[in-house]
């Protein structure tokens, strides 16, 4: 009977490691609502004097989707993905370009991205970078 606990345990154990138990224990706070609640990429953008709903529209002017994400397709069916990643690579520059030309900086986990840096607004990401 204690090997077949044994054995039990160890399986529970080894199902544990390959599949993981879903609780995050490891990834806590800060870092687990990054993982679980990512901010989108249009949400990453701030400019002197914008609302969110001025960024949005600038957002989709610029090619990007309603929800702040890139805006661009799936992978279609048989599409080879060489060629799906160099549009899509296409597209976030073509989206990067048309936002850096309307004056917004692009922030990445809070922090500028790049220099100069916008008049009036930190370096460090404000309430305007929160999403929704």
């Amino acid at each position: 009977m204690p090997r077949l606990v044994g054995l039990l345990i160890s399986a529970v154990l080894i199902a544990l490691a390959v599949c993981g138990c879903g609780t995050q224990i490891a990834v806590t706070g800060e870092a687990r609502e990054r993982l679980v609640h990512p901010i989108p990429y249009g949400a990453r953008w701030v400019k002197e004097s914008m609302t969110r709903e001025s960024r949005l529209a600038d957002w989709v002017a610029c090619g990007g989707g309603g929800d702040l994400q890139d805006g661009f397709r799936t992978n279609a069916y048989g599409e080879p993905m060489r060629q799906y990643l160099t549009s899509l690579e296409s597209h976030r520059y073509s989206v990067w370009t048309c936002m850096n030309s309307k004056k917004y900086q692009y922030f990445i986990q809070g922090y500028e991205y790049e220099y100069p840096k916008v008049t009036g607004v930190p370096q460090k990401c404000d309430a305007r970078c929160l999403y929704p």
